[in-house]
């Protein structure tokens, strides 16, 4: 469970920098939907730990997936305009691909408890899968066509 909330507070850090530095309306539009999933996501997690009375605290995992964040969001710190819009999106879809196969490859197949596994199936896979959808469809925008 420290894990998927660090998966979602990776993703809200994200959206910090992008929400002062996206530039177009679009990609606003993502960061915006980006940061209220993951704040509602992280709230429905707290709220099952508080249910099955589990203390929801870091571990060596979810440590290491914030420090392996650093570098994608000191790369975005460095940009601005549409180098920044790109350089976001492209993280976008790293990090939510990345997430669903930790979902699909991991988290389901570990879980145990009922409520932790509708968590996965119904909340947080529906949401990083129509993030990932969003950020893709930016990302064909941005790319420049040859």
């Amino acid at each position: 469970m420290a894990i998927v909330r660090m998966a979602n507070n990776v993703e809200l850090a994200y959206t910090i920098i992008a929400a002062r530095r996206a530039t177009t309306s679009s990609m606003k539009s993502l960061v915006r939907r980006e940061r209220t999933s993951h704040t509602a996501l992280n709230a429905s997690l707290e709220r099952i730990a508080k249910r099955l009375d589990v203390e929801l605290e870091d571990n060596e995992v979810s440590l290491l997936l914030r420090d392996q964040s650093l570098p994608r969001r000191d790369s975005l710190r460095a940009l601005s305009g549409r180098r920044f819009d790109s350089a976001y999106v492209d993280v976008a879809v790293r990090s939510h691909r990345e997430l669903l196969v930790a979902i699909d490859s991991v988290f389901l197949r570990s879980v145990q408890h009922p409520a932790l596994a509708a968590y996965l199936t119904d909340s947080l896979r529906p949401v990083v899968s129509a993030h990932l959808v969003q950020a893709e469809r930016l990302q064909s925008l941005l790319t420049p066509r040859q």
